[in-house]
């Protein structure tokens, strides 16, 4: 039947309030609809050409309602804000920020830029051969036993660690874990987000952020050591050191492992 002069969907505009931030809309979450405000994710992050990655948006005033039932809230003033396009970043309708290229998204002085990326398809291994470069490195693949990664600049591990020698100036995220072995390390310039550390030895000059657990490594943080999983995180074995904080639900364990 025709739905001519029927109303088959109502949305509601929202309304600014007094506070607004910036968000960078989070690629993995379903149609980037969810966001994670970058002043805590504090680590670069692989975008695409084109992608919506960022905006200004209130945190306050009325919540709009789009058409299929989700919510939304009002888009801010990024001049308002502080915040400005840098290189590889367009600034539309003074909120919305898009990339010009692929690359690492990375936020310094208020400035968003998308940093050019080499990307290492695979694995980084003994069939590969080492890598080192200068610049933003996504690697989409593990570092595997043997190998050795020097980076000038942040480094992406969309894989894990496993026995290899590890060091980038920047900021780094591995999605997966980190075993570094007795013959492997990761030394950090900045801050780290990792899936989770075992029989390790890694080195962060900045902040460390942990999803799951930290086990049996030595672990030195020249800010805070946090480990995510506010529930089940734990911590033992090994040493770790922080210069600010170490934050965990659980250290040790009922066995009696020294930690």
């Amino acid at each position: 039947q025709s739905v001519a002069g029927s109303i088959v969907a109502r949305g509601s505009e929202a309304q600014p309030g007094r506070t607004h931030k910036l968000f960078i809309i989070n690629e993995e979450a379903a149609e980037g609809e969810e966001t994670l405000d970058v002043r805590e994710r504090q680590n670069t992050r692989l975008v695409r050409k084109g992608a919506l990655v960022a905006e200004v948006r209130y945190i306050d005033g009325v919540v709009g309602y789009r058409v299929d039932g989700r919510t939304y809230q009002a888009h801010g003033s990024a001049a308002e804000l502080g915040v400005s396009a840098g290189d590889g970043i367009r600034l539309e309708n003074d909120c919305r920020f898009y990339a010009l290229r692929d690359g690492l998204l990375e936020q310094k002085d208020n400035t968003l830029s998308c940093q050019a990326a080499y990307v290492h398809k695979g694995s980084v291994n003994l069939a590969s051969g080492n890598l080192r470069f200068e610049g933003a490195v996504v690697i989409e693949g593990d570092i595997e036993s043997g190998a050795t990664v020097e980076i000038t600049g942040p480094l992406i591990v969309q894989g894990s660690i496993d026995g290899a020698r590890v060091s980038c100036t920047g900021n780094i995220e591995v999605k997966g874990g980190v075993n570094t072995g007795r013959q492997g390390y990761l030394h950090v310039g900045g801050n780290a987000h990792l899936g989770f550390i075992e029989n390790s030895v890694v080195h962060v000059r900045g902040d460390l952020a942990v999803q799951r657990s930290i086990a049996h490594s030595l672990v030195i943080s020249g800010g805070a050591i946090v480990i995510e999983d506010e529930s089940r995180g734990t911590i033992m074995g090994g040493l770790v050191s922080a210069w600010q904080a170490v934050v965990c639900a659980r250290f040790g364990t009922q066995e009696g492992q020294v930690t």
